[in-house]
């Protein structure tokens, strides 16, 4: 008899039902995201908000680790990620579940992060739009840190239903008298060591816990506020960027450097303190929607009885540092009388030919022969000897260079024109300078150009001692 194999049954493998913890290393830091947003994004609009609570935030994660690099998300004492798969029926939280109750909702625009935006008491996320099935497999939230994540990513369509309880902060007087909770965070590492000399400079001798948090957060309010497109500012919040800002003469920066500043002085100080990321609708005037211009960081501190309490660190943003311009001094130097420029050589004139004429008067004044200057020589003879010109009448007028020493003559001995050889000295009274001597004329010939009578003209030779003789 021929048996029947009945039908496998359907396995079930361990594999299918086990869920591994979610990696957060896959993830940048989100206070990456803050020069981006309030600069390249800050007119476009991330989402639209609905029903909101009054003066309620918009959460995007809180972080509590700091490696030297980035301010991250903690862990639990495993060093595995708190975040875990929740659906839509997932209760988040427990605190206020019998007060009052509302529901908030955020449709997506132009915002394509993981990182899922959450009210400050959320109890409970549900997902619609197109992606539903996709986005509702991919949700993990983690309880400590009110964070969400969804996997695949947040696109333009989607919608998130969440029903919130409104949180409504302490105020100054309930804060004095609460005291800080002692709560578990995450580890800090690579923390420059002028971060604690600052925390211990501006507490002083204060040891009031919520004094030195206060103090704090005065002298971080009150300095300069800078995205580093009106004044130099980097972006990041590494060791490095956080020193520089610490050593500089002023605290510049924005939300992403005086959020992680804070609380890593808190943290020097004994003090639990966590970085949170998220928005203010309200920033730029306009609730209705959340744009890049809305980011904000804050500082969150844990209070017996009253949970987790925000305080604002980072300075208004019409406190920006002032422009140091540098403007040139008008210092004049004194009037001071400048030399007279050198005398030019007398132009070169074309030869000519030209006799002189009959009716050319042949006399000049005598002052016009007089005129020192500079620019009058000479003429080159052919001769070897150089003769220089005297005028008669004047032997003891030094001025003139009559009989004053040779080294006091503007045309003693040993001083040759300056003209090329050949040509004629300037002559100041009246011919032109600079004329060679007609061809008509024997080179042996010593008629000047200058039109002046032999009693007025002697020449010397160049020779010390030697006779003066009359053209």
């Amino acid at each position: 008899m021929a048996l029947t194999p009945a039908a496998p049954a359907s396995r079930t493998v361990v594999r299918d039902l086990f869920q591994p913890p979610l990696d957060l290393t896959e993830y940048a830091s989100p206070l990456s995201l803050v020069r981006t947003l309030e600069t390249d994004k800050a007119h476009t609009q991330l989402m639209k908000p609905s029903n909101l609570p009054k003066g309620g935030r918009i959460r995007i994660a809180a972080m509590d680790s700091y490696d030297g690099l980035s301010a991250h998300i903690g862990q639990n004492e495993n060093g595995q990620s708190r975040f875990e798969r929740i659906g839509d029926k997932t209760q988040l939280t427990a605190s206020r579940l019998d007060g009052k109750k509302q529901t908030s909702s955020l449709t997506i625009e132009d915002y394509s992060f993981p990182w899922v935006p959450t009210m400050p008491e959320t109890i409970r996320i549900e997902s619609s739009g197109p992606r539903q099935s996709a986005l509702s497999e991919g949700l993990y939230y983690d309880k400590f840190s009110s964070t969400g994540i969804a996997t695949s990513g947040l696109a333009e369509g989607d919608v998130l239903t969440e029903r919130v309880a409104p949180y409504t902060p302490p105020s100054e007087a309930t804060l004095n008298k609460a005291s800080i909770a002692q709560t578990s965070l995450g580890p800090i590492d690579q923390v420059p060591s002028s971060v604690a000399s600052l925390a211990k400079e501006i507490v002083g001798v204060e040891s009031n816990p919520i004094a030195q948090v206060r103090a704090l957060q005065q002298r971080l309010r009150t300095s300069y506020y800078s995205d580093g497109t009106q004044s130099p500012s980097q972006p990041g919040h590494g060791a490095a960027r956080i020193a520089s800002m610490v050593e500089a003469d002023s605290l510049i920066g924005d939300d992403e450097q005086y959020s992680v500043l804070m609380m890593l002085m808190c943290r020097s100080l004994n003090i639990p303190a966590r970085v949170v990321m998220g928005f203010d609708p309200a920033t730029d005037g306009d609730a209705k929607t959340v744009t890049g211009e809305d980011v904000k960081a804050w500082v969150e501190i844990p209070f017996e009885g009253l949970g987790w309490v925000s305080f604002d660190v980072t300075p208004d943003r019409d406190q920006v540092p002032q422009q140091q311009t540098t403007q040139k001094v008008s210092n004049p130097e004194p009037n001071v009388l400048q030399p007279p420029l050198p005398n030019e050589d007398p132009a070169q004139l074309p030869p000519t030919t030209r006799t002189p004429s009959a009716t050319t008067p042949r006399t000049t004044t005598r002052a016009a022969c007089r005129r020192r200057s500079s620019s009058w020589e000479a003429p080159s003879w052919p001769s070897r000897r150089s003769w220089a010109p005297s005028w008669a009448g004047r032997p003891g007028d030094a001025a003139d260079g009559g009989d004053a020493p040779a080294s006091a003559r503007p045309w003693g001995p040993g001083r040759r024109s300056s003209t090329a050889p050949g040509t004629w000295g300037a002559c100041p009274g009246g011919a032109s300078p600079g004329a060679r001597r007609p061809r008509s004329w024997p080179r042996t010939s010593r008629r000047p150009i200058c039109p002046v009578s032999p009693e007025q003209l002697t020449l010397r030779s160049s020779a010390p001692g030697s006779p003066r003789r009359t053209l």
